[in-house]
């Protein structure tokens, strides 16, 4: 019996961090696809009354679900369109209150850079 040496001692490989950065010119036959999450992104429709929308990406590994969305994330009219983009990533093992603080922490990083005036906590 092998070892494998990228598995941690409780056995759960991590995968590695992403980020919002992507070469969209190495991705092919996705045109569709970011046309039709960047329309429901845009898109008042679907919205609850607190003026959230959540897109699930799902599927299984390998597919170009980062992909996909690094390039909405990416795409010239999301950036256009929404003041504040923040990219939060979520391993599977996740912490629910350390990721809901570093997304604070962020935004509120984001704010103090594009205002001048101090927020007040």
């Amino acid at each position: 019996m092998s070892v494998l040496p990228a598995l941690s001692c409780v056995g759960i490989l991590e995968r590695p961090q992403t980020s919002s950065l992507v070469d969209s010119s190495a991705v092919f036959g996705r045109e569709a696809d970011r046309e039709e999450i960047v329309r429901l992104v845009l898109s008042d429709s679907g919205h609850n009354s607190c003026n959230v929308c959540v897109i699930p990406v799902v599927g299984m590994g390998g597919l170009g679900k980062t992909t996909i969305t690094q390039i909405v994330y990416n795409d010239e009219r999301v950036k256009e369109h929404f003041q504040l983009r923040i990219w939060i990533y979520v391993s599977e093992s996740f912490d629910e209150r350390k990721i809901t603080q570093e997304t604070l922490e962020k935004l509120l990083s984001l704010l103090t850079m594009t205002n001048p005036w101090p927020v007040l906590t």
